[in-house]
């Protein structure tokens, strides 16, 4: 998973385009020295079934939860 602290010299970077994840489910726990850190976060938006990304806080030792496209099939049909 992406979540690697900013790379102060981009022309270094290595990285995916933006992209939705086939898989049903993954589970992540965040790192310890990661507490109050911003991390980016597709939702659900409230206008229709359109996805919006948001900035949320991620707490020490928390799990990150990721819901692929097959489970959103699931529940939106």
């Amino acid at each position: 998973m992406n979540y690697y602290p900013p790379c102060p010299q981009l022309d270094l970077v290595i990285s995916l385009n933006p992209h939705s994840d086939a898989t049903g489910l993954t589970i992540l726990l965040s790192p310890p020295d990661q507490r109050n850190r911003r991390r980016k976060a597709f939702r659900l938006g409230e206008m229709g079934n359109r996805s919006f990304l948001n900035h949320c806080l991620v707490s020490n030792n928390a799990f990150i939860v990721n819901i692929g496209d097959m489970l959103e099939v699931l529940f939106l049909y």
